[in-house]
């Protein structure tokens, strides 16, 4: 395996825990007491030191850093195994806002330093700080975020979108680690515009980080559901 191949996947998964930790805070999903202050890439992110809430991300993203493992480098841009990870927040039962994190991977078999490694952690060093202030680059803290007693599931869950056999392999492989994965069949899934019938009402998407250089593409866009 290409060393900056590892190196890469190591960065993207640290950054996604960060982030995931990050909106939990700053959208107010979880009571700030139970955040403590990390340094991540040179700025300050709020972690969540819940314990359930912990494995339950940390075991979604070590599914991520799998997939990353195994974008395939033929010299062209492609999407790799792993193509989107998605934040869904809940607030009554319904999805009121999705992060998205849209990836994909250059060629990086003719890298011979780790100069583009360092201009990629400060990419993501910027776009943490735009997601530390997601609430004014969209609208004002959603208090109903924070309010999970009429919820019948988690306030938020980690979606990530991959290939179909890679989907099926997920399921099986989890299942025996004891973390099983649900497939989910977008028509079904009514979170993004894309998936959206035009008679229903549309997220409104807004951009928060464009990163674009030699080892990686990545599109972080927050979707917020318009009042009714």
């Amino acid at each position: 395996m290409e060393p900056f191949k590892e190196a890469r996947a190591d960065v993207i998964t640290e950054f996604i825990e960060a982030a995931i930790h990050s909106i939990l805070y700053v959208r107010g999903v979880y009571p700030a007491a139970i955040f403590k202050p990390r340094r991540k890439y040179g700025t300050t992110v709020h972690m969540c030191c819940h314990a359930d809430i912990n494995q339950y991300i940390i075991k979604s993203l070590k599914t991520v850093h799998s997939l990353l493992l195994e974008v395939r480098d033929n010299g062209l841009l492609i999407r790799g195994s792993l193509e989107k990870v998605e934040i869904p927040l809940m607030s009554k039962n319904s999805i009121i806002e999705v992060f998205q994190f849209i990836l994909k991977f250059p060629d990086i078999s003719a890298i011979k330093n780790d100069t583009y490694l360092l201009e990629v952690e400060e990419s993501l060093r910027s776009a943490l700080l735009k997601i530390s202030i997601s609430d004014v680059l969209c609208k004002p803290r959603l208090q109903e975020l924070s309010d999970h007693t009429q919820l019948d599931s988690p306030p938020f869950t980690i979606l990530v979108h991959t290939e179909k056999s890679k989907a099926a392999n997920l399921t099986h492989q989890q299942e025996e680690e004891g973390f099983p994965w649900i497939q989910v069949n977008p028509q079904e899934y009514d979170h993004t515009s894309v998936f959206q019938p035009p008679t229903r009402n549309p997220m409104k998407l807004t951009p928060i980080k464009s990163i674009s250089n030699e080892m990686l593409q990545m599109e972080v866009q927050l979707a917020t559901k318009e009042k009714e």
